[in-house]
């Protein structure tokens, strides 16, 4: 009997009963066992992928479209190293990420074999659950092997309910392989056996914590409601909010990434657009500080709201389904549990007389309509010049209820304040756990994939060049994703750095802003996707309307003046003092 190739087959059988569907695997010798065994599994979807970090961010943006965890497969040495970026992600976006690494059998360790390094325990605190798989080569007899099998389907199943226990998270298996690598030929394996059923505690609030909140915020006055970065969907999280807001009279603002942004179900909720603008505003601050914060999911990445927290005259109260968002050190409560159940659980406790400041929540609206109104005049002005700005706008406008991602850095920033909540867009994905450039093509393209249905995205030249190897993923797509490069000559977001206005600085910023030729059209026909360089918002709108008609990726580049988009975003910011 191959015991080695019993005992894979049992652990990915197990995989499958425990509800994984997608297997990333990327080439290498000693994950020989493991990849036969992922093929002879008809219930798992297998993709290919060269690039192990490529691999790992493909699984992400999987994992963020379905709240299942994806897998990747690796082969041994420096191989799983390359997916502790995806891991930090999937650990601070509470996303859950399955990473099985190849190994050699224990007795090459320390000896100078090969492509060996010590991979046990390889990402340290940020996974949940580490586990090593049993060394087939250990058995001795039939029952043995049985027994092993069991083992590695309790394993399985062990590491699915890990990665998806507490808000979500990465998890590792590290899985020893012994030569030979393949099953001998006609040896009959056993079946494997059904993993075990793990159900899942159900983090619902207690109502001592909800009789808390209440408290808390039955004497607010002047509310705030902020959903940040989130990766629940839009529908079952709406409705609440909505809710919410008109029983407790708060205003609600809505990062972009909060998966709120454009949801149809907040109807008419009083809401903000600029929330940010506003409160950079120190006068604004002063004269229009909220007496109470109710924050859900992460902080909003927002500078003005967080001088607010940082002022220590707002209380801040937070739900989050993980983790404590709490980097000004100003929380005062925080119920970890799913948003919407504690909101739902809230509703029932809301008071039977507003204790409402309606002149200040008017006010706030008021100054709130005065930048969407320049807002508009500022990009009626710039016509059919390209700007970030416009762009997506632009890119908003032709996703036709369809998904738009966006990549960090000013796209996220930039979209709280430019875009408009009426836009018809079902969802919006990114990467926000890190806020880090990294691995963004390669995870539009895994959730692209998810989806299944067409997507468009955002993103700078820098985190374009940064993931070149992700176009690799994109262009295995069957359905649109239509990636849209803002060539701004650099990371611009670091324009607002304090040096940058030091003229005996100016010579170091280059270091920061990191400007280069992105290549794009080069890149585009390396992986062959289509590729257009509009450069009016004309000729923008014309080329993402075939982009969304091709099935497969494409790539738009759409190079703009920094200093015309850094130019509309302070006049946006200056009308909030003129108003």
């Amino acid at each position: 009997m191959s015991a080695q190739a019993a005992v894979a087959r049992a652990l990915f059988s197990a995989f499958a009963d425990s509800g994984v569907e997608h297997v990333v695997l990327s080439p290498g010798s000693r994950s020989t066992p493991f990849v036969l065994a992922a093929a002879q599994e008809p219930r798992l979807r297998l993709h290919d992928h060269v690039d192990e970090r490529v691999a790992a961010f493909f699984c992400l943006g999987i994992a963020r479209v379905t709240g299942r965890p994806a897998l990747m497969l690796t082969t041994s040495g420096s191989a799983p190293a390359h997916a502790l970026p995806a891991v930090l992600e999937a650990e601070r976006a509470g996303l859950p990420l399955i990473v099985v690494s190849a190994d050699r059998p224990a007795r090459l360790q320390e000896c100078g074999a090969n492509q060996t390094v010590d991979q046990r325990d390889l990402f340290g605190r940020h996974v949940r659950l580490s586990l090593s798989l049993p060394e087939a080569r250990v058995a001795q007899s039939e029952g043995d092997v049985q027994r092993m099998m069991r083992v590695v389907a309790r394993q399985a199943a062990q590491l699915v309910a890990a990665s998806l226990r507490d808000g979500a998270g990465p998890v590792h298996l590290n899985a020893p392989a012994d030569k030979r690598l393949e099953p001998a030929l006609g040896v009959v394996l056993p079946e494997p056996p059904v993993a075990p059923r793990l159900f899942l505690a159900q983090a619902s609030p207690t109502d001592t914590a909800l009789d808390a909140l209440a408290s808390s915020l039955a004497g607010a006055r002047r509310a705030l409601l902020l959903a940040g970065p989130g990766t629940q969907p839009a529908e079952p999280l709406a409705a609440p909010v909505a809710q919410i807001c008109a029983a407790f009279g708060l205003t609600l603002v809505t990062e972009s990434t909060s998966g709120l942004f454009f949801a149809p179900e907040l109807g008419d909720t009083p809401r903000l657009s600029h929330a940010d603008a506003l409160y950079r505003d120190a006068s604004v601050r002063r004269t229009l500080a909220p007496d109470c914060i109710l924050a859900l999911n992460q902080f909003p990445v927002s500078q003005g709201l967080a001088e607010l927290l940082r002022a220590g005259k707002t209380r801040h109260l937070a739900i989050a389904r993980h983790g404590m968002p709490d980097a000004e050190a100003s929380l005062e409560l925080l119920i970890e549990a799913d948003p919407a159940a504690v909101l739902r659980g809230l509703l029932e406790r809301a008071p039977a007389v507003l204790a409402r400041d309606e002149a200040f929540h008017r006010a706030l609206r008021v100054r709130d309509a005065v930048l969407t109104k320049r807002a508009e005049s500022s990009l009626a002005e710039v016509g059919e010049t390209l700007t970030p700005q416009g762009v997506l706008r632009d890119v908003a406008a032709c996703t036709r209820g369809l998904a738009l991602g966006l990549g960090n850095g000013l796209s996220v920033r930039r979209a709280d304040d430019w875009l408009l909540h009426g836009s018809d867009v079902s969802c919006v994905l990114h990467q926000r756990g890190l806020s880090g450039i990294d691995g963004g093509v390669s995870g539009a393209a895994g959730s692209a994939l998810a989806l299944g249905r067409p997507m468009a995205f955002v993103l700078g030249d820098v985190a374009f060049r940064h993931d070149l190897g992700g176009l690799a993923a994109a262009a295995r797509l069957a359905t649109p994703l239509v990636l849209v490069v803002v060539d701004d000559g650099g990371g611009r977001i670091f324009d607002e750095l304090p040096i940058a206005s030091r003229p005996d600085l100016a010579h170091a910023l280059t270091h920061f802003t990191t400007p280069g030729p992105s290549r794009a059209e080069q890149a585009a026909a390396l992986f062959e996707l289509p590729f257009a360089a509009p450069s009016t918002r004309t000729e923008l709108r014309a080329a993402l309307a075939r982009a969304m008609d091709h099935a497969g990726a494409s790539l738009i580049l759409a190079a703009v003046d920094p200093a015309l988009a850094s130019r509309l975003d302070h006049e946006l910011r200056a009308s909030t003092e003129a108003s």
